[in-house]
């Protein structure tokens, strides 16, 4: 296993298989995740993540985004124990109708022990979402989850 060398320090790296769609215009709405990849120091309960250890983390996304519209925008940041997180915003415009982007985002960020994290979204549209798709054939390829997320202690 890859991840071995590395069970003693925290991180965690989850992604979801499903398409999230923005529910309702300017409104913020979790993201969730459905598959845990590998965790350590690091847990999933629920769609929250909770840290076991104080330190200096690195929290890295890559949401594939889909629009039906041109120019719509969706925004995705950080709660740290139900705040906001200053600064961990990331604002992704799609400019062309029905047109996807793969972005990645990285934040660093100081966490104490127990501190409980969650990811957010928004959007101009109901026309927006983070999307997936099944594994292919003709060639054969893999899945593409709607999001990766992993989060790494860094000292």
């Amino acid at each position: 296993d890859a991840l071995t060398f590395a069970s003693n320090i925290p991180h965690i790296s989850l992604s979801d298989s499903t398409t999230q769609t923005i529910a309702t215009i300017n409104t913020p709405q979790q993201i969730t995740f459905d598959t845990v990849l590998h965790e350590t120091k690091i847990f999933l309960i629920g769609n929250t993540f909770k840290v076991d250890e104080s330190g200096n983390y690195v929290l890295l996304f890559s949401p594939l985004i889909n629009s039906v519209g041109a120019n719509k925008a969706l925004d995705i940041w950080v709660k740290v124990n139900g705040v906001d997180v200053p600064n961990s915003n990331s604002k992704i415009t799609i400019a062309s109708a029905n047109d996807q982007k793969r972005v990645s985002c990285t934040i660093p960020m100081t966490l104490e022990e127990d501190d409980e994290l969650t990811l957010w979204m928004t959007g101009d549209s109901t026309g927006l979402s983070l999307i997936s798709y099944p594994a292919g054939t003709s060639p054969d390829r893999p899945a593409s989850p709607s999001l990766f997320l992993t989060v790494d202690r860094l000292n």
